[in-house]
């Protein structure tokens, strides 16, 4: 008897169906496939990158990294990949990432002005075949031109070198009280990011984020002080986003906490209280803490909850602005 090719292209079809059935039979009854969120690069250097993702699932980071513009050669040798890397190398900050679905992985060993793709790999904790990888299409980055740690003074014409100042801000539980053990700080100017988990070499619930690091057209960012400084809190409940300024530059390459706006209704800390800060209070309405995207920059009064008197005192200073 001739068995005919479509037979047998239906009996393999139905044998791999059969096999993914039981495959998911022997799961556990909580098991599922990690769903991807927020992917964001960040810490850019002229040697190395940094990916930041969220799953909803506990699971483990990995990463997948081309060679650019194509995005079809695999590379593996030639570079580092360190899933959550930390500076005190504290196990438990990747465990509380991981159980949090906060997810980091750092790639070394590039090649300055150079762009690459990337993946994200998650697998998760409760069934290693269960993994997604993300996005479908690689992303692309750009590794930075080149370092610079100098600067020509304006006054005298010489070369001099320049350093930033360490930032330390706290991040918390949606109880805010409780250190966001496994978060990210995520500081970012001029669209430059640098990250920090959470009681990374400094005591929780702070975290102290490297302002060398940043960039600016392809070269490291001088911070005079003065430029606004967007600091996301990236959680398991929630990415909030806080605005602060970069500290005056002493010059003494200090730890330092961020400046303050302004005024307390200039969300933005753009030196003016317009429509945008209405509304970025108008998005918190109703929210109180404990809640998991609460954000107690939006809390004018200070009683815990986001009501129509917060949103009355930002419109109430509508139209001020640094320069009153």
């Amino acid at each position: 008897m001739i068995i005919s090719e479509t037979r047998i292209k239906r009996g393999c079809c139905l044998i791999f169906v059969f096999l993914i059935l039981l495959t998911i039979g022997n799961l556990p009854a909580d098991a599922q496939w990690p769903s991807v969120s927020e992917t964001m690069v960040t810490d850019i250097t002229t040697r190395s990158f940094s990916v930041i993702w969220k799953t909803d699932v506990p699971s483990t980071a990995g990463l997948k990294v081309f060679n650019g513009p194509d995005c079809t050669v695999e590379i593996t040798n030639s570079v580092t990949i360190t899933p959550h890397p930390t500076v005190s190398g504290d196990a438990a900050i990747k465990t509380a990432a991981e159980d949090s679905g906060v997810m980091k992985i750092m790639v070394a060993g590039l090649d300055a002005d150079t762009e690459y793709c990337y993946q994200t790999v998650s697998t998760a904790k409760a069934n290693a075949s269960l993994v997604t990888i993300h996005p479908p299409e690689p992303g692309r980055v750009v590794t930075q031109a080149m370092t610079v740690r100098t600067y020509v003074d304006n006054a005298t014409g010489n070369i001099l070198p320049f350093s930033n100042d360490l930032i330390v801000f706290p991040v918390f539980d949606p109880d805010g009280t409780t250190p966001s053990d496994g978060s990210l700080l995520v500081a970012e100017v001029y669209g430059s990011a640098v990250t920090a988990f959470v009681g990374d070499g400094i005591t929780a619930p702070d975290s102290i984020t490297d302002m060398n690091n940043l960039f600016y057209y392809g070269e490291n960012m001088d911070c005079q002080g003065g430029e606004i400084l967007k600091l996301s809190e990236f959680s398991a409940s929630c990415t909030l986003d806080k605005y602060r300024k970069v500290p005056a530059d002493t010059g003494l390459s200090e730890v330092l906490e961020p400046a303050s706006c302004f005024d307390p209704a200039d969300l933005d800390c753009n030196d003016t209280v317009n429509i945008l800060d209405i509304l970025r209070d108008v998005g918190g309405f109703n929210t109180s803490s404990g809640d998991n995207c609460f954000n107690s920059d939006l809390d004018m009064d200070k009683n815990n909850s986001v009501n129509i008197l917060d949103i009355l005192t930002v419109v109430g200073k509508f139209g001020s602005s640094n320069q009153n």
